[in-house]
């Protein structure tokens, strides 16, 4: 599900979320300093204890640069 998926840019960075098919894709025209200064982020969903879940990147790049993939919980309980 592609749903409920928001795409947050700090200043200095560029880039835009199109939804394709069942998929997500996120286009960075420009990056800053840090690799969390682009962020795609989903809120308010729940995870069910012994569940198995998969998340599947597939990436590529015209010129390298760092990248950082980040699950968990942003707010106490």
């Amino acid at each position: 599900n592609t749903e409920g998926w928001d795409l947050f840019t700090q200043p200095g960075t560029s880039a835009r979320k199109q939804q394709s098919g069942d998929a997500l894709r996120i286009e960075v025209q420009q990056i800053a300093t840090q690799d969390w200064q682009v962020q795609l982020v989903r809120n308010k969903f729940s995870l069910v204890k012994g569940q198995l879940y998969r998340v599947v990147l597939r990436g590529n790049a015209s010129v390298p640069f760092p990248f950082s993939c980040y699950l968990g919980k942003a707010s106490a309980p």
